[in-house]
């Protein structure tokens, strides 16, 4: 009878906390976060761009475990008690077991983060690594052989977690770790706010998403608002040529200039300027890349687009500072009259002429134009037509500023709606195993 009354209480719970309106999320969200009244205490150390490796390098801890997350994330936020409470065993003046693991967290959606989370090959959140502390440095890559930084994949609750942790050291650390003890799984029983934290997670991700899929529907039923602005941008009234946004690459700078942009993609676009077809489709591109470059941009930190001369030849122009700038002499007159100063250009061989030569060569560029997208640090690699799986993409339909904005938009909406039913995914099941957690409680107590 003992159990049938609580699994009654804990089902009649769990409707009521679905059941709630929008107007009561904030006070899901309030619910069981702290008893007494103030924040709960962060013992996860928080890392950014600028102290990860001096941090990691000064600890004294045989091992470091670095989360991956995003603020906004409504799984991140879920798991961040977790996280704690294996946190406090570890981190911290009072912790159970010190030296041994420091903990820490890394915010991929702040801005200066990007390049490390990169570093890291994060896609999604949380992700939590684990290794030596000096070997952070390297970063890390799914197909990376014996790499010391191993993805830790079974940390959903502190209890996996801790578990985790033990099967590598050999240890047997408990949550009930002196501290822990009022923190066990049992006595979390009588307390529904975890559960309606969970239950709220689902529903806000989920709201997310239709959010994101709604707009994006809207976005594509704008198609004739968004050419007009298209062909107000970059438009010049008073006659003179229209700005260039586009970067221009070359052999010696596509590297460099990729791997600083903090843009998270990329365009490249490959042409001739003896071509005609490029000349009449510069302006095309100039207009979208107009939206995205500059100091003006329109969508700044999105997308680098840039283009590259593959008939570009090699000229040495030197500026005769001799005839410019004549010696002091001991008679003015002697000096020549003033002459502008003269340029002398030449080519190299013919065999050297193209400097981007090898560069189009390595993308297999058989026409102009031809644009590809990625990710910038991705560009070095090359393009193959039949090559499997590559992150550098070639653009098949961009012929006009309008086909080539709505081919953009493509990607980054898949990309978007991707995360989102992620999101869905990862708060559902976390939430599940909450629920679970709980009714095991149950009947452990029963």
């Amino acid at each position: 009878m003992s159990l049938v009354f609580w699994i009654l209480i804990l089902n009649l719970w769990i409707l009521k906390a679905t059941s709630l309106q929008a107007g009561s999320r904030t006070l899901l969200r309030e619910i069981g976060n702290n008893n007494g009244g103030s924040d709960p205490k962060d013992y996860a150390i928080e890392l950014n761009v600028t102290n990860f490796d001096g941090v990691l390098k000064d600890t004294p801890a045989t091992y470091t475990i670095v989360e991956f997350f995003a603020h906004w994330c409504p799984a991140c936020r879920n798991y961040k008690p977790h996280y704690e409470k294996v946190a406090r065993l570890f981190n911290g003046p009072d912790a159970v077991h010190p030296g041994i693991i420091l903990m820490t967290r890394v915010d991929c959606a702040l801005k200066i983060n990007t390049k490390l989370c990169d570093k890291f090959s994060v896609d999604h959140y949380p992700m939590l690594f684990w290794g030596p502390p000096t070997k952070f440095s390297a970063g890390w890559e799914p197909n990376q052989a014996k790499g010391e930084i191993r993805l830790i994949d079974d940390g959903r609750t502190a209890e996996r977690l801790l578990n985790w942790i033990n099967k590598q050291i050999s240890s047997s650390y408990g949550l009930d770790d002196e501290k822990f003890e009022n923190e066990h799984l049992p006595s979390n029983i009588s307390d529904p706010g975890q559960i309606a934290r969970a239950v709220y997670d689902v529903e806000e991700a989920t709201t997310t998403a239709f959010d994101i899929i709604l707009e994006h529907k809207v976005a594509r039923s704008l198609q004739a608002g968004s050419r007009t602005v298209l062909r107000e941008i970059g438009n010049n009234n008073d006659g003179s040529d229209p700005k260039d946004y586009a970067v221009e690459l070359n052999v010696t700078n596509v590297d460099g200039v990729l791997k600083d942009t903090p843009a998270t993609y990329a365009i490249v676009e490959f042409f001739a300027h003896w071509c005609p077809a490029c000349r009449n489709y510069k302006p095309h591109y100039e207009k979208v890349a107009r939206l995205f470059n500059g100091p003006d941009a329109v969508h700044p930190g999105i997308i680098l687009m840039t283009r590259v001369d593959c008939a570009l030849k090699i000229e040495h122009i030197l500026l005769d500072n001799e005839l410019s700038k004549p010696s002091i002499s001991k008679s003015k007159s002697l000096l020549p009259p003033p002459q502008p100063p003269r340029w002398h250009k030449f080519s190299l061989p013919s065999s050297n002429a193209q400097i981007n030569t090898k560069l189009c060569d390595k993308f297999s560029v058989g026409h102009y134009p031809m644009l590809f997208w990625g990710p910038p640090t991705k560009f070095s690699a090359g393009w193959e037509p039949n090559q499997a799986k590559s992150e550098i993409r070639l653009i098949d339909d961009g012929r006009t500023a309008e086909r080539l904005l709505n081919w953009i938009n493509k990607q980054i909406s898949r990309y978007e709606i991707a995360r989102a039913v992620y999101d869905v995914e990862e708060a559902t099941t976390t939430a599940f195993d909450v629920i679970l957690e709980h009714k095991v409680g149950i009947l452990y107590l029963v």
